[in-house]
């Protein structure tokens, strides 16, 4: 009879190192999120890459970020594709300031900005945008900055920005504009700096200049406004700096601008008032800086 051969316990199969019970599995997860968490960190604070900044200046734009890595400003310069580069800027959710001044910008080009919806400010100053231009923007009710200066805008061109409620700071010196436009962005009353220097404002508008009781910084440089007109403008009391060189004011202006307490620097170069004016001025009003030739 033949020997049985010694019967053998099978091996135990090899154990998957994934192959463990629940509450293993958990602990693993949660000793590695901290890791996963570091990492993320590092890559949020990295901000942008290179090759992020180099795309915009592609395209003809100087970006800034902010410390998260989102581009928040655009500054174009004057060779840029103000269109190619507008689209792209259209799908920036963090993109709040757009600088286009002396570009060759077109009015249904900015017809792209209505899907950034962040923009606070807003510059298309020497450019060739018209009153067409202002109602291709849409509404944009964040928008608190917008400098048209230089720009082919006229009165009729106001109505457009009616809407924009937050809106701080206008600038429309240089611009085609009388006055009456005025009457239709009455509504921006958390206005506090308007320009209208080198225009054809008269004194027949300051009346609805008067009607921006926030007003704080006013531009009236080289236009048609009188000593009788800046009668209007007493209830200013807001106002800090207003430039009048250039204007048909007299030495009747001194007592207007003495009575606004806050004011603190005013611009009266080219002007008819006299030195003792001047004198009698600054003894009313010591803390007023007076820009003169």
């Amino acid at each position: 009879m033949k020997p049985q051969p010694a019967s053998r316990k099978p091996s135990p199969p090899l154990s998957d190192p994934f192959d463990r019970p629940p509450r293993v599995r958990w602990l693993l997860l949660l000793l590695c999120l901290p890791l996963l968490a570091g990492l993320l960190f590092v890559a949020w604070r990295q901000g942008p890459t290179a090759n992020e900044e180099a795309y915009w200046r592609i395209r003809g734009a100087i970006p800034t970020f902010n410390a998260s890595g989102q581009l928040t400003e655009l500054r174009f310069s004057r060779d840029a594709d103000p269109l190619l580069a507008l689209v792209a800027a259209s799908q920036q959710p963090y993109l709040r300031r757009i600088d286009l001044s002396h570009t060759a910008v077109r009015d249904e080009d900015l017809q792209t900005l209505t899907g950034v919806v962040a923009l606070e400010a807003l510059d298309l100053s020497f450019t060739t945008v018209t009153d067409a231009g202002l109602e291709e923007l849409g509404s944009h009710p964040q928008l608190r900055s917008l400098k048209l200066k230089g720009a082919a805008i006229t009165d009729a061109g106001l109505r457009a920005l009616r809407t924009f409620h937050n809106l701080r700071e206008l600038s429309l010196s240089e611009t085609a504009i009388h006055g009456p436009g005025l009457a239709d962005v009455l509504d921006l009353q958390l206005l506090e700096k308007l320009y209208l220097s080198q225009t054809e404002i008269g004194d027949e508008s300051l009346s609805l200049v008067a009607a921006f009781p926030r007003l704080k910084w006013l531009g009236l440089r080289a236009t048609r406004v009188t000593t009788a007109g800046l009668e209007e403008l007493r209830t200013l009391q807001e106002l800090e700096l207003i430039h009048l060189g250039e204007t048909q004011i007299d030495d009747g202006v001194a007592p207007i601008l003495a009575g606004w307490e806050k004011l603190e620097g005013v611009s009266l170069e080219e002007t008819a008032l006299t030195p003792s004016a001047l004198e009698s001025l600054q003894k009313a009003a010591p803390q007023l800086i007076i820009f003169k030739p």
